[in-house]
């Protein structure tokens, strides 16, 4: 079965063509942003931002395509403006394997609570 996650992506218009290019050189990743997807916002931010939702995917860094997308967003870390244009946020099955990335899009964020 796997260990698995619930991830959410959030690209911004600015780095959008590099991501697209990601997705061009990489089948796999986008085959995971455009069909293999939860849910999907094209328009997030009504100003050109993609979001992605993935429930109870395996997040492996290991699988070429999250390699890729990881490397994504590694690059968009290298740059202050790019790190804002972007929001990157995994919650694993253990209750304290969270990742955050990016600097932008801050109304993506983890909430928790008691459900009985």
């Amino acid at each position: 079965m796997g260990y698995r996650s619930d991830v959410c992506l959030v690209v911004g218009k600015e780095v959008l063509p590099k991501f697209m290019t990601v997705m061009t050189k990489h089948p796999a990743v986008a085959a995971l942003c455009m069909q293999e997807y939860d849910k999907k916002i094209e328009d997030y931010d009504d100003d050109g931002a993609m979001l992605f939702y993935w429930s109870g995917v395996k997040w492996y860094s290991t699988y070429s395509d999250i390699e890729a997308i990881g490397e994504f967003m590694d690059w968009c870390d290298e740059d202050d403006a790019r790190a804002f244009d972007y929001r990157f946020v995994r919650i694993g099955e253990e209750p304290d394997d969270v990742v955050v990335r990016g600097d932008g899009f801050w109304e993506v964020v983890i909430t928790r609570s008691i459900d009985f």
